[in-house]
């Protein structure tokens, strides 16, 4: 079933909150305060140039001047993560939006059936029945996929023209805005980036009297750091410096770009992880985590997880950490404990240039048979990233904003400018290095990067090894993206 909401075409009357949340959580109908109500039918007018007649007058007044009244566009929004989840608030506030102030906003449907959530497996099988909605949002790698399958459009062709978006696309995050294309076309709207942060447990650094690391540290300090807060019990270390997370994408978003290697050339034709600098940041890691002991595993040989929240001294923050607290043995998201900063820099990052891990999320449009359709799809796609929009996204879901604008403005959610987690993390978003997209990113990072980071774990490899590994595995893949246009 279909929960429908319904606006005025041409502005309306101010639209029930609870109506809206109403939609999202299933209810089959769904129809606003401020629906418009048919007139008496006016007179015909003459026949245009097209042969209307002028007989569906709306509300007496468009019949009387003799043209008809044209419904608008329908479309069909669904998403990856629906309400209660803060992407699916996100996504609420932009349709709600769009909906009240945009002249063709008025008709948008919320698939109900589990409040419009649709992975990516249910996005192909609808595809495969000709059936793809107008929008999906999810995140910039199964944007990349689905584009490359001819699924979606390029938002920068029925956007062209669009004075506001020429404006609005100034404003932007241009690492979200790199993040989100795929060979220079615009396959995701980045409507709400999900930045990471290395957050740092301050009773920890107090008890052993170390202090806060001031921006621009390096991986020297981070070592002085793991020296004086690790804890052993034999040959256990029962208190880590920070937790490893051994993968491909580990390497790549994470420690790579800190030590200014990207796997990526600035044109995207290259995809190259086994470089210096990618090297020694892995051996870096490596030495922490194998003879060091600053860094431990979180999930041990019984597939449990070992460490109490409270014995890291570090902790990767990002939204999802505050909105709500995902660790409130540890902090209740307030700052009281954990405080936020970035990655340490490494040594060939001479220009000690701030990178955050993280991803961004937002919407993609479909090919559709109605180019009208379509066309509006990709105005609420570039709406979704206006500033006052960008407010109301931040709002409901305690998201920085990916509009720059946004996110200095002096009416940002009161929690981004009071909650010092979330206000760094706004700082720290203009920093985003998302994952690089493509079509078989997820398999070159997860599946691919994931097995042979294992072998490393394990001993079996060098990070160097590990590295050529990685490279002879996914370049292939990522050269048969490049040639599929």
């Amino acid at each position: 079933m279909v929960a429908v909401i319904r606006r005025k075409y041409l502005g309306g009357a101010a639209v029930a909150l609870g109506g809206l949340l109403a939609a999202a959580c299933g209810e089959p109908t769904v129809r606003y305060v401020g629906q418009p109500q048919a007139g008496p039918a006016g007179p015909a007018g003459p026949a245009g140039a097209k042969g209307e007649t002028g007989a569906q007058g709306a509300a007496g007044a468009q019949g009387a001047a003799g043209k008809a009244a044209e419904p608008p566009p329908k479309l069909t929004f669904t998403m990856s993560h629906a309400p209660p989840h803060r992407f699916g608030l996100a996504n609420l506030a932009i349709v709600e939006d769009f909906k009240e102030r945009h002249p063709k906003g008025a008709f948008t449907e919320i698939p109900a059936e589990d409040n419009g959530r649709a992975n990516t497996e249910k996005i192909k099988t609808l595809l495969a029945a000709d059936t793809p909605p107008n929008i999906w949002t999810s995140w910039q790698v199964p944007a990349t996929d689905l584009f490359a399958q001819g699924a979606t459009i390029d938002l920068n062709q029925p956007l062209r023209t669009n004075k506001d978006w020429e404006k609005t696309k100034g404003e932007m995050i241009q690492f979200l805005m790199e993040g989100s294309r795929w060979k220079g076309q615009q396959v995701l709207m980045p409507s709400y980036p999900d930045p990471h942060g290395l957050g740092y447990n301050t009773a920890i650094l107090k008890e052993e009297g170390v202090d806060f690391p001031e921006e621009g540290y390096t991986w020297d300090d981070f070592d002085e750091i793991g020296r004086a807060t690790v804890q052993r019990e034999g040959n256990d270390v029962t208190r880590a410096l920070w937790s490893m997370r051994y993968s491909l994408y580990w390497t790549v978003i994470v420690i790579g770009p800190m030590n200014a290697a990207y796997p990526r050339d600035p044109a995207g034709t290259t995809w190259k992880v086994d470089t210096p600098g990618m090297i020694e940041a892995l051996e870096y890691v490596y030495k922490h985590h194998r003879e060091l002991g600053y860094g431990q595993t979180d999930i041990g040989r019984d597939g449990k997880y070992h460490f109490n929240n409270k014995a890291k001294v570090t902790e990767v923050i990002n939204p999802g950490t505050v909105t709500p607290p995902r660790y409130p043995d540890v902090d209740p998201g307030d700052g009281s404990v954990i405080r936020v900063t970035h990655y340490p820099h490494g040594p060939k990052n001479t220009q000690k240039q701030i990178t955050t891990p993280g991803n961004v999320f937002g919407i993609m449009v479909f090919k559709v048979r109605d180019k009208e359709a379509e066309q509006v799809a990709a105005e609420l796609a570039a709406w979704s990233v206006r500033e006052e929009v960008q407010l109301l996204v931040s709002e409901a879901s305690g998201h920085p904003p990916s509009n720059l604008a946004a996110s200095r403005n002096p009416a940002i959610n009161k929690a981004l400018k009071d909650n010092p987690i979330l206000k760094q993390l706004n700082h720290l978003v203009q920093y985003d290095v998302p994952t690089p997209p493509s079509p078989s990113m997820a398999k070159m990072l997860f599946t691919i990067g994931g097995e042979v980071f294992k072998r490393l774990e394990a001993g079996e490899l060098t990070p160097k090894t590990a590295l050529e590994e990685a490279q002879r595995l996914t370049a292939p893949l990522y050269e048969e993206d490049l040639a599929r246009g």
